[in-house]
C-alpha cells in the first residue's frame, strides 16, 4: 500500500486586482459626466479640496496626445464663444479612451480628477479686491533624466522630492 502524500495548501496572500472604472461609451465628442461630479463632491467633503467656483464635468471620447503623451484630462476656463454658452467658471473633462485603455480603477479616476481640480485657483485684484477664477500651472515641470543627472537641484525639484519621500517603499524591507 502506497502512502498518500500529505496535502499541501498555500496560504499566500491574494492581491485583489482593482475593478476597472465603468467608463461610458457614447457617440459624439463629449458626454456630461454626473458620475465624475459625484466623485468631486466626495473629494470636497473628505480631502480638503476647496471648490469656490462653478465647474462642469465631461467625458471626452478621445483625449488626443501632446508631445507623444496621452492627454488624460484637462481643466479649462471657458472664454469667448464657449463662455457665452457655458454658465460655469471651469470645465473639466477626462479622456474616456485613455482612461479605458489604461484600465483605470475608481481610485485612479479620483486621482486624475483631483489633479485637474488643482488647476482651479483664484486671483484677487489688489486695487479693487475683485476675485476672479484663474487656471493654476503645475507645481513642477521637469524630466526624469534631469533629476537622474542633477539630483534635487532646484526649489521645485526639492519640493517634489519631499512630497514623494513618505510614499517611497522602505529599502530595509
Amino acid at each position: 500500500m502506497e502512502a498518500t502524500p500529505p496535502m499541501t495548501t498555500t496560504t499566500e496572500p491574494k492581491t485583489k486586482t482593482p475593478t476597472p472604472y465603468a467608463i461610458p461609451s457614447f457617440e459624439g465628442d463629449f458626454q456630461h459626466a454626473t458620475d465624475l461630479e459625484q466623485i468631486v463632491y466626495r473629494l470636497v467633503d473628505t480631502k480638503a479640496v476647496g471648490l469656490d467656483w462653478t465647474v462642469d464635468f465631461f467625458w471626452k471620447r478621445k483625449g488626443g496626445q501632446r508631445s507623444g503623451k496621452a492627454i488624460e484630462g484637462k481643466c479649462q476656463k471657458p472664454s469667448g464663444l464657449l463662455k457665452h454658452y457655458s454658465d460655469k467658471d471651469f470645465i473639466i473633462w477626462l479622456a474616456a479612451d485613455h482612461c479605458r485603455n489604461a484600465g483605470y480603477d475608481a481610485r485612479q479616476i479620483e486621482a486624475l480628477l483631483f489633479h485637474e481640480l488643482q488647476h482651479i485657483g483664484s486671483d484677487e485684484d489688489e486695487d479693487s479686491g475683485e476675485v476672479t477664477p484663474v487656471l493654476v500651472g503645475h507645481d513642477f515641470e521637469g524630466f526624469l533624466t534631469e533629476v537622474t543627472e542633477y539630483g534635487m537641484w532646484s526649489h521645485d525639484v526639492i519640493a517634489m522630492g519631499h512630497a514623494f519621500q513618505p510614499h517611497l517603499p522602505s529599502l530595509e524591507d
